[in-house]
C-alpha cells in the first residue's frame, strides 16, 4: 500500500494542492496591487521586503502545486469509470498543458515586477 492510498495522506494532499493553487494567483496580485499601488502613490517602486514576502509565499506555492499534482496524478485515476478514463485523461493533460504555460508567462512577469536589490 503506497503513501497516498490512506485517506488523511489523500485529503492532505488534495488540500495542499487545492491551497496552492489558490495562494499562487493571490501571490501574483498582491505583487501586481504592491507595485500598482507605488506608482499611484509617486514612490516608483514597492518596498523589496514586501515583494520578498509574497514572492516567498508565490514561490512555495509554485513548487508545492506541481508535486503535490504529480502524487495526484498516481491516484485519480482510481476513481473514474473505465469507459470515461480516455476522455478525462486527454481533458486533464490539456487542462494542465495550458496551465503549465500561462504559469510560466505569469511567473516570468512576476519576476520582472520585483525591484531591483538595492
Amino acid at each position: 500500500m503506497a503513501f497516498y492510498d490512506k485517506l488523511p495522506a489523500k485529503a492532505a494532499i488534495d488540500f495542499t494542492h487545492d491551497i496552492a493553487a489558490g495562494l499562487w494567483p493571490g501571490a501574483v496580485t498582491a505583487m501586481w496591487l504592491l507595485q500598482r499601488g507605488a506608482e499611484k502613490s509617486g514612490a516608483g517602486l514597492a518596498p523589496r521586503s514586501a515583494y520578498l514576502a509574497v514572492w516567498w509565499v508565490f514561490a512555495l506555492a509554485l513548487v508545492a502545486l506541481p508535486a503535490t499534482g504529480l502524487v495526484r496524478m498516481r491516484y485519480w485515476r482510481l476513481n473514474v469509470r473505465s469507459g470515461a478514463l480516455e476522455v478525462k485523461t486527454r481533458l486533464v493533460q490539456t487542462k494542465h498543458a495550458l496551465f503549465v504555460v500561462m504559469m510560466v508567462v505569469v511567473t516570468a512577469w512576476a519576476a520582472m515586477l520585483m525591484p531591483p536589490p538595492v
